[in-house]
């Protein structure tokens, strides 16, 4: 019940910030909050697409946003005042069970992996979408992609279609091009191969920032690093290959581990050894007896899914 009653009331949040942008004049701040109202949470940004789902049943009503904001002057008084109903709590436009049908009908289409497990997804025949080991998206609409904390994809682009993508830490908005994105819960890290510059934004930045192709960034809630030159051997899992060039064996090891089904203790001592090399993500515990034979450290496996690695 408590779920239900949230849900109207996001909807109901929606209606009121909708109402406005069809006004005859909305001003430059209503504008805004609906686009901070939307960017806050996902489910937000669902309610809002169940209204315009909704909208785009009834006669000469157009079916996306900017449509709806653009030609406000061609819709109907009853279609402005049925949201205004809406909005203060009437069921004049929905009961309680068409707006859990709605949400239902919008519900995000999930694409994830397992630990280990790399997926390439053809989107349409102009879009690829790769996804690292253990990544969850959530599509809020065909061209709304929201990435998990902890998840890694890979977006290449060859027409202009533009991408809303949603981080846990702000948003990006990729139009064409190749295009790495890797979240944790700190920080989001993109790096742009090719194509169009991108444009993104923390949660608490006052504008978005540019980012052009070959270059790299990282970005949290406030404040971006400095721009440097992206690693093209930060993409060898696109092929299923861990790219290594004079790392520091601890790093190079997390690395790894994010493949590898269980835990892994490093020693800190292991980063004064460095590794460059091409590795196969296939057998991560291969790589593992590999870098024993290679290097002075003892891997010691205590089960198939606990394994220790030091100076020996």
């Amino acid at each position: 019940m408590q779920r239900k009653q949230i849900e109207i009331e996001r909807i109901q949040k929606a209606a009121a910030l909708m109402a406005k942008l069809w006004a005859d004049s909305p001003s430059s701040q209503d504008h805004k909050r609906s686009e901070t109202w939307r960017a806050a949470d996902p489910d937000n940004e669902k309610a809002w697409q169940c209204l315009i789902e909704a909208q785009s049943h009834f006669d000469d009503a157009p079916t996306k946003t900017t449509s709806i904001i653009t030609h406000s002057d061609k819709l109907k008084r009853r279609q402005f005042l049925s949201l205004i109903a809406l909005s203060a709590g009437s069921i004049f436009l929905f009961n309680n069970d068409t707006i859990n049908d709605l949400i239902s009908q919008s519900e995000q289409q999930k694409m994830a992996t397992t630990t280990g497990e790399i997926k390439h997804i053809k989107l349409d025949e102009h879009t690829q979408l790769s996804l690292n080991t253990d990544t969850e998206v959530n599509f809020l609409t065909e061209r709304h992609l929201v990435i998990e904390s902890g998840g890694e994809c890979y977006l290449s682009a060859t027409q202009k279609h533009p991408f809303h993508l949603t981080t846990p830490n702000g948003k990006i908005l990729f139009t064409q091009g190749e295009m790495n994105i890797r979240c944790t819960d700190d920080v989001t890290k993109i790096s742009v191969f090719s194509g169009q510059e991108i444009q993104y934004m923390g949660q608490k930045m006052p504008n978005f920032m540019a980012l052009s192709a070959g270059n790299s960034v990282s970005f949290n809630h406030q404040n971006a690093s400095q721009i440097t030159h992206s690693d093209i051997n930060s993409i060898g899992w696109l092929t299923g290959k861990l790219m290594a060039q004079n790392m520091p064996l601890g790093d190079f090891l997390y690395e790894l581990n994010r493949y590898r089904k269980g835990l892994m203790r490093i020693s800190p001592e292991l980063n004064t050894l460095h590794v460059s090399g091409v590795f196969s993500l296939n057998e991560p515990d291969t790589i593992l007896q590999q870098l024993a034979a290679t290097f002075p450290i003892k891997v010691q496996f205590f089960t198939p899914f606990l394994a220790n690695i030091s100076i020996s």
